[in-house]
């Protein structure tokens, strides 16, 4: 009997550190989802009321967030605040976002990344959103050398 407790104790030791990791990218993995969603809502937005939605980044003490209006902080019912385990940056130049006019965007992308392992949203002038992985997580495509 003791043992078999010996035996549990050590099966049990062993696989935490690979449970703990492997949450981890499945939390990345959620978060990055739910990025390319409210990118998508602020294409259609866009597309649909035929106007503009910027994105912005903004860096606050304790987080950074993706806000749609100049004077938005990450309080702002509109901003994306990903989990404080994650970090956000974000390669946007100045006029970054969805535009209704032409049915167009001006490109971007958004890398989400823990310890381990990256994700980027990326988005094309033309508005198409998508997700890959720079590396670490098996369950996206990888993202290329140019970093698509």
């Amino acid at each position: 009997m003791m043992l078999v407790c010996v035996l549990l104790a050590l099966l049990a030791a062993g696989a935490t550190p690979l449970w703990m990791e492997r949450r981890a990218a499945q939390r990345l993995l959620d978060e990055t989802l739910r990025l390319q969603r409210y990118l998508l809502t602020l294409r259609d937005q866009a597309f649909y009321s035929n106007t503009a939605r910027p994105i912005g980044l903004r860096h606050t003490p304790g987080w950074d967030c993706l806000v749609t209006r100049p004077g938005d902080d990450c309080q702002a019912s509109t901003a994306f605040v990903p989990t404080p385990s994650l970090r956000l940056e974000a390669q946007l130049s100045p006029a970054a976002g969805f535009y209704g006019q032409r049915n167009t965007a001006q490109p971007g992308h958004v890398r989400l990344s823990d310890t381990h392992h990256a994700t980027r949203v990326i988005w094309s002038a033309q508005g198409r959103v998508r997700i890959c992985a720079e590396h670490g997580l098996p369950s996206l495509a990888p993202c290329n050398a140019s970093g698509e």
